[in-house]
């Protein structure tokens, strides 16, 4: 599965995904239009319409009216970290929503992909690409995930002390050449 991220004026930046354009901008406070949501705020708006379709089809397969939740999505900045510590997620349920399918009902929200990514986070690797050359980030600094494909594909079975000794350098590039073809490295 691919998304392709695309440039336009100023600061809209935008992605290419499932036959879907899907725009983001910033707000004028930080240099942007505000024509279009900040990659930040579809993020947690991901983690509420998540919620929100698996309430809404846990109510549709039983034929309980949804147009009277309300989901309600709070969060709480830890001004030390500079970052969100906590997103709350409040379900509000009109007066006639039937007893016997509250715990049922919270039981399906938590099913909700965007949740159990945030609790098990996929590794994020980032690495830049040029027409003739593989640039890698941070320099190798993370090499384990490496190193067992070196091993892998060149049998190395020694211990590897000096990240930069010409063997092991070779190596990568060797490896890497076998994945991405004949471009120059650059390490």
């Amino acid at each position: 599965m691919e998304l392709e991220v695309f440039f336009e004026d100023n600061k809209k930046v935008n992605a290419r995904y499932k036959d879907r354009i899907i725009k983001t901008d910033q707000p004028v406070e930080d240099g942007g239009n505000n024509s279009a949501p900040a990659p930040f705020d579809l993020f947690l708006a991901s983690i509420g319409t998540c919620t929100g379709i698996y309430v809404k089809s846990f109510c549709d397969s039983r034929n309980i009216p949804s147009d009277k939740i309300k989901i309600v999505q709070s969060t709480h900045y830890n001004k030390e970290l500079r970052l969100i510590d906590k997103i709350s997620i409040n379900i509000k349920l009109p007066s006639d929503f039937p007893e016997k399918y509250k715990t049922a009902l919270l039981n399906s929200a938590n099913l909700c992909t965007v949740k159990k990514h945030l609790h098990n986070p996929p590794e994020v690797e980032v690495f830049a690409l040029s027409e003739d050359k593989i640039l890698l980030n941070n320099r190798f600094n993370n090499i384990k995930p490496l190193l067992s494909v070196i091993k892998g594909v060149f049998s190395l079975n020694c211990k590897i002390s000096n990240f930069q000794s010409d063997i092991v350098k070779t190596s990568v590039i060797a490896c890497l050449k076998l994945s991405f073809g004949n471009a120059p490295i650059a390490i």
